[in-house]
């Protein structure tokens, strides 16, 4: 099975795009990051762990846009998924579900919830379709305009997702019993 190569650029623009951001935030606010990491209360050291996590996204964020690497990027990007959602369900099982998840952008202190490992899980599937090899096909403008749409409709949905699950949580913790 070989992926149309409009679909793997716009998957591997997308996700390079999400690692990048991810990798950004935490390099602006690196001791914010490690507190995060350490309140997981699964890596020994934070600060190793933290700063191996953002090394990690930038290659990985690097590596899906570079044809050459994209296959290994892609691997290395459902391994972190994987490993995120594991974190994170391994917190909820322990019932610490009040701690920072570490996922959102503007720092919003979202709660830990199923619905994290269920994103990750349909991120790192995304990613492993990019382990298939591409068709061989020229790409023309109208592949251009329209992985560029794909990749704006792809955001525009994971940030709808986003702001859903951080309302839903918002609304939990503020909930006041009758």
């Amino acid at each position: 099975m070989e992926l149309d190569p409009a679909l793997t650029m716009g998957l591997s623009l997308g996700l390079a795009a999400l690692f990048a951001a991810g990798a950004i935030h935490k390099l602006r606010t690196p001791r914010a990051f490690f507190a995060i990491v350490r309140n997981y209360r699964l890596a020994p050291a934070a600060p190793a762990a933290g700063s191996a996590v953002i090394a990690a996204e930038t290659t990985i964020a690097v590596g899906l846009v570079i044809p050459a690497w994209r296959q290994d990027a892609a691997l290395g990007a459902a391994a972190l998924l994987g490993i995120y959602g594991i974190a994170i369900a391994i917190n909820i099982m322990r019932g610490r579900t009040a701690i920072d998840c570490g996922c959102g952008f503007g720092g919003q202190g979202d709660r830990l919830t199923w619905w994290l490992p269920l994103r990750n899980a349909v991120l790192a599937l995304s990613a492993l379709a990019l382990t298939l090899p591409a068709a061989s096909r020229a790409l023309g403008w109208l592949d251009a305009l329209t992985i560029g749409l794909f990749v704006a409709g792809a955001a525009v949905l994971y940030a709808t997702f986003e702001a859903l699950r951080s309302n839903t949580a918002r609304q939990a913790r503020t909930r006041r019993p009758l």
